[in-house]
């Protein structure tokens, strides 16, 4: 990224971009970035052109032919058109002929979540500039962000508070960024940040409260896990969403305990689970407080719920309800 950060500082962009990935915040600075660049006191934003959704190419291609206006280039953004993947095969062909040819006075940018590297358009695109995947950054980068924002503030947070922060709030920077501004907003300048502070004032995920709830199940809390559970349905939780959480936790936990019996490195689990440190860690934590057989049975009974909710033997909060009673039990 820092690459594309010193392409669009310089000027000397690329005429095809591909933006993709599950970071929208990042995706999100580095559009509006450009839109900058292209942005000037004579023309405005006579230069940028953008269009969101399945549009018809031919529309794209006729703003990648239009001239500048007083400029060196002109800005195309193409935003979740679904030409990267299957289902628009004639578009997504056109475009690619289209691009092999497109003029120097265009920078096209596709702004995508999912992309197929191996269709045409996309080796045309990275042929023509690069694709660029936006993931969300190590738990080691998004600490660093963190304190960083905050500081703009004059507002200090330690690294445990800022783990802590995330485990409250999620991993995604767009949330982090509005979860970051009500605590900046609640200490003012010259505060510090605590545990008790972000308890307080933000917002906590679903995966959060989820973790709650099986901290609750493992230290066989019925009482406490079914009050949980009843406050998430209160904050309009739906039942079905927290059952697919609780049987990915279980899940997680079974791998954890799986992968460090088999000598996996704790410092390498998070990396070969696809997670974040602070969410392997903490499925460590919480595996401890089951057997391996228990996480087997009850990944079993979690798979058995959902299809007894999908046709309709049981409703789905009283069969999450029976999964939280029966393993805090």
């Amino acid at each position: 990224m820092k690459k594309l950060w010193d392409e669009i500082k310089t000027g000397n962009l690329s005429q095809c971009y591909i933006f993709y990935g599950g970071e929208q915040y990042l995706k999100k600075q580095y559009e509006n970035r450009l839109k900058q660049t292209f942005t000037d006191s004579l023309s405005g934003d006579m230069n940028i052109s953008i269009f969101n959704g399945e549009i018809d190419v031919n529309n794209i291609i006729d703003a990648a032919e239009t001239m500048p206006f007083f400029a060196e280039k002109r800005l195309i953004l193409v935003k979740d058109s679904k030409l990267f993947k299957t289902g628009r095969k004639n578009d997504s062909e056109k475009m690619a002929d289209y691009i092999e040819t497109i003029p120097q006075s265009t920078c096209l940018v596709f702004i995508e979540d999912e992309v197929d590297k191996r269709g045409r358009l996309y080796k045309a695109a990275a042929k023509a500039g690069r694709g660029i995947e936006f993931k969300t950054p190590d738990e080691k980068e998004l600490i660093t962000w963190v304190q960083k924002q905050l500081k703009r503030s004059g507002i200090d947070i330690d690294i445990k508070t800022a783990v802590y922060f995330f485990g409250c709030i999620g991993s995604g920077m767009e949330n982090a960024e509005s979860e970051l501004g009500k605590l900046a907003a609640y200490k003012g300048e010259g505060g510090v940040v605590s545990a008790q502070d972000i308890d307080e004032i933000c917002t906590r995920s679903l995966e959060a409260k989820v973790f709650d709830l099986v901290d609750a199940i493992g230290q066989r809390k019925t009482d406490r896990a079914v009050e949980i559970y009843r406050g998430m349905l209160m904050a309009k939780d739906a039942p079905m969403m927290i059952l697919t959480m609780i049987t990915r936790q279980f899940r997680l936990m079974l791998q954890c305990r799986v992968l460090l019996e088999s000598g996996t490195p704790q410092t390498n689990i998070a990396g070969t689970l696809g997670q974040k440190d602070f969410v392997a860690r903490k499925c460590i934590a919480q595996g401890k407080n089951f057997t391996v057989e228990s996480l087997k049975n009850a990944m079993k009974d979690c798979l058995e719920a959902d299809i007894g909710i999908k046709t309709g033997k049981i409703k789905d909060d009283l069969a999450t309800e029976m999964i939280v009673i029966k393993y805090s039990n």
